[in-house]
């Protein structure tokens, strides 16, 4: 499989592949993101183990078992939105990063959103039906404030449990510049190999440093789901940014293949525990998520639609609010799980209640949160971004 990024111009990329609009990347966020969810509501509302013998819940218990993994699909989209319109433009030999621009961009774009809902998280606390059923509420405002409370055992779950992987997210955003600077150095096989190594080696000493899957599990996690550890995943979203950027024939057959080749042992590490540490895990799914994106990015190219038009609209849309939905998701689930536990429903019931009801209210909940305190800040973005597009042609005449 040739290295897109021995391309030593952007012209090597075709014209239509840099107009064509991604909206695939946000079908995959929508679903990654009701994979999270469907994970977590079937944990609080039905419960954790796998419901066995029923031709329909068994299969929906099995995918929500390891809907955690729709966070190793959202680490890849992160890398590949931020790399893609880099290497969309220049070589990866040559790509550069404009730190500061880059650093305010990220900031306005991910962080009022996530203050706006770790307050409502912690208002919760003061509402008297729903503080019984809350878990590990209290937290340091500080280290969560800081976005370094994943780096805390005591710290990784509390006020609300999803948001260690926006922590790591914004120290994968610290790390990008250098990543683009080891690409420079190296290509994206340097990328690759650099993330590989440094993940494996990671995980691989902090399980032998904490004694094994016996170990704390929230110490487990400061470790093995930290920055060293989940970098490959990251890494692997930039490597699909530069196939899709200079695509050629040949990459969705490979993409295929290889996704095909290790799907078995995905699943089955996956389904195995989320607690426990396996042998590359992060690093496969990370490559299976890859693919994906190289696979779907060629698919849609050749006009052959896998869903109809109004489903992947709808997709679309519910990957365009999917950041909201994920930081509210968990105050919806623990505030109805007060009126469920009073209903006493069979899992059947509560499987046709998340359908109907949980999951829609879900997103409303989050495409209200999305209107308040996430969509100003994208239009503040694309605005800004929009301004500097029409200063570079004044700039270059200038010069």
């Amino acid at each position: 499989m040739q290295d897109p990024s021995s391309a030593t111009s952007p012209a090597a990329a075709p014209a239509a592949a840099e107009a064509r609009r991604l909206d695939f990347i946000d079908v995959l966020r929508g679903l990654a993101c009701l994979w999270v969810v469907l994970h977590h509501a079937t944990g609080y509302w039905i419960g954790s183990e796998v419901i066995k013998g029923d031709l329909v819940l068994t299969p929906l218990t099995v995918l929500a078992r390891i809907g955690y993994l729709g966070v190793h699909v959202f680490l890849v989209l992160s890398g590949f939105c931020l790399y893609y319109p880099i290497v969309r433009k220049q070589a990866v030999e040559k790509a550069t990063v404009q730190i500061g621009p880059f650093f305010e961009r990220r900031a306005w774009r991910i962080l009022p959103p996530y203050y706006a809902a770790l307050l409502i998280c912690m208002g919760l606390v003061w509402i008297p039906s729903v503080q019984p059923f809350l878990d590990k509420p209290e937290g340091n405002l500080w280290l969560h404030l800081l976005m370094l409370h994943n780096l805390f055992a005591s710290e990784i779950f509390k006020i609300n449990a999803p948001f260690w992987s926006l922590a790591l997210e914004s120290q994968l955003y610290a790390a990008f510049p250098l990543m683009v600077w080891v690409g420079r150095k190296g290509g994206i096989r340097g990328v690759l190999l650099t993330g590989f190594a440094i993940s494996v080696l990671w995980q691989f000493a902090a399980y032998r440093h904490l004694g094994g899957n016996g170990a704390d599990i929230d110490l487990a996690r400061t470790w093995l789901w930290s920055l060293p550890a989940r970098c490959f995943e990251f890494m692997c979203g930039m490597a699909a940014a530069v196939f899709v950027a200079r695509p050629q024939a040949s990459h969705r057959r490979w993409a295929l293949a290889l996704a095909a080749l290790l799907l078995p042992y995905a699943l089955w590490s996956g389904y195995r525990s989320e607690r426990a540490y396996l042998p590359l895990r992060d690093q496969v799914w990370g490559v299976i998520s890859a693919c994906a994106i190289v696979a779907l990015s060629h698919l849609l190219a050749s006009r052959r639609y896998v869903l109809q038009r109004h489903l992947w609209a709808a997709l679309v849309w519910l990957g365009t609010i999917s950041y909201s939905v994920y930081l509210v998701h968990i105050p919806v689930i623990k505030t109805v799980r007060v009126f469920l536990k009073a209903a006493h429903l069979t899992p059947l019931e509560a499987y046709g209640f998340m359908a109907l009801v949980g999951v829609p209210l879900m997103v409303a909940v989050g495409y209200g949160f999305f209107l308040l305190f996430e969509r100003p800040f994208l239009n503040r973005n694309r605005k800004k971004a929009e301004r500097r597009a029409a200063a570079e042609p004044k700039l270059a005449r200038e010069q």
